[in-house]
């Protein structure tokens, strides 16, 4: 799957960079890329081997099912868990995210100690996971908020009417905001072809088919 995207593209070539350091010689990577300390801490442990990139994939990938398989059992839900994961494509968006993809399904984890009223532990759960990938701490939040309740029919409104909004193009101030605020992204992003300026993926068929599916 070395060809599934240009994200797992980059893990693999930052991995093999990362290996031929010690952990001294990886604060520099840290400071341009702070959202997965992770990556680099397992890149140098395994750096004595000409494997390290698979291996640390492959560890990646390993926690993603693991911690996929706990949040099925918990619910027991591996059926109907087993078919969103191929359907909704996640399982091979994880494998492309790579980071992202066990994030996600650590923090997925953490809402059972929502559930349970275990403040503590979902913090710990939580901090674990925003060291593969550092937007994980942003559901923090979830506590704090969990008396909030929805209907199916309402969330499932207010996410339509995000999507519309979108399509209207109301959000694209965010991004040029996201660029002044948020340090060496302008950077690293305004010259290429994720800026805003040069390509606007969510008015594509691809994009509409996808949310409307994920929606529904």
């Amino acid at each position: 799957r070395y060809d599934i995207g240009n994200d797992y593209e980059n893990y693999y070539d930052s991995i093999t960079f990362l290996s031929g350091y010690d952990l001294s010689g990886v604060v520099p990577f840290l400071i341009l890329e702070p959202s997965a300390i992770m990556l680099p801490i397992l890149s140098v442990s395994f750096g004595f081997t000409s494997l390290t990139p698979e291996i640390v994939i492959g560890i990646y990938a390993l926690l993603f099912f693991v911690m996929l398989y706990l949040v099925l059992e918990h619910y027991k839900t591996h059926s109907l868990g087993l078919l969103l994961l191929f359907i909704l494509m996640i399982l091979f968006q994880s494998w492309d995210w790579v980071k992202q993809g066990v994030s996600v399904m650590i923090v997925l984890y953490s809402i059972k100690y929502i559930e349970k009223r275990n403040p503590f532990r979902f913090v710990i759960v939580v901090l674990f996971g925003s060291l593969w990938h550092i937007s994980a701490i942003f559901l923090l939040l979830l506590y704090p908020l969990r008396k909030l309740t929805f209907s199916s029919l309402t969330l499932t409104m207010f996410l339509f009417c995000i999507f519309f909004l979108t399509e209207l193009g109301i959000f694209k101030f965010l991004y040029t905001a996201i660029l002044q605020i948020v340090p060496l992204y302008n950077e690293v992003y305004e010259n290429t072809k994720y800026s805003e300026s040069e390509v606007d993926t969510t008015r594509t068929i691809t994009f509409i088919i996808l949310c409307v599916w994920y929606l529904w």
